[in-house]
Order: structure tokens, then sequence, then C-alpha cells
């Protein structure tokens, strides 16, 4: 998400990705975060007033740029004050040459335990029938 700050009044604003925040009249929300041909990082914001008017608004999120990265929505300037970072993992595996191996062994461990619960039964069985009366 990013938060930024109204140039008029300092107030910050929070705004994840798809969460609508309610501005003075009417809705600003992150839609999503993209980059341009040239590999500079964008975020696109979606703008609804109180009349149901929506307007897609791009804000260029480079620190090299002159002047400070803003949005302007109905006559008040939106200043970026950072960039909220969520830590998460992705981890996509295409194929695994060790699945089959542990399939095999996995049906031989089923195998042996089954043999062994097996001959456990025989043993106690044969145990039971050779005790003394």
């Amino acid at each position: 998400g990013v938060v930024m700050k109204r140039s008029a009044d300092g107030q910050a604003i929070r705004l994840t990705v798809n969460a609508p925040h309610p501005l003075d009249n009417g809705s600003l929300m992150l839609q999503r975060f993209l980059k341009n041909s040239n590999g500079l990082p964008y975020a696109a914001f979606i703008w609804q007033d109180s009349g149901g008017n929506q307007q897609q608004l791009f804000m260029a999120l480079a620190a090299d740029q002159p002047e400070a990265p803003h949005i302007q929505i109905a006559d008040a300037r939106y200043d970026l004050e950072e960039i909220i970072e969520t830590p998460f993992i992705v981890a996509i595996i295409r194929h695994n040459p060790a699945v089959p191996l542990i399939l095999v062994s996995l049906l031989l461990a089923s195998v042996a335990t089954a043999l062994l619960i097996k001959w456990l039964a025989g043993r106690f069985s044969a145990g039971a029938s050779a005790s003394p009366r």
C-alpha cells in the first residue's frame, strides 16, 4: 500500500490495494501497482466522487523525480509519504523430480508396516495357544 499526505493540512491517508478510503466528497482506492516500459513503478488509483463519476489517476513512485510524486483530487494535492511493504513468500514448484521417489518410499513403508502387524498378530496368537493352561 501507500501513505499519502494532503498538502493543505498534512492529513495522512493510508491506502491498501482494493480498499476504498472515504475522502471529503468521494472515495479513493489504490487499484494496483505497475511498471511502465522503462521499468519505473507507478500506482494506479480510482477516484469516485459523490455523484458516482470515476476517474483513474496514476502516481509515479520514482524517487529520482524533480518533484515529489503526487496526485490532484478535487482541488487538493496528495503527496506520497511512504510505500508500505508487506513481506510475503511465493513458492511455485513446477516439477519436482523427488515426488516419485517419495511415493515409492511411502508405499514400501506402508507394506512393511502391514507385514509387521500381520507377523506380530500371528506371533501373539501362536504364543497364546502354546501357553499352558
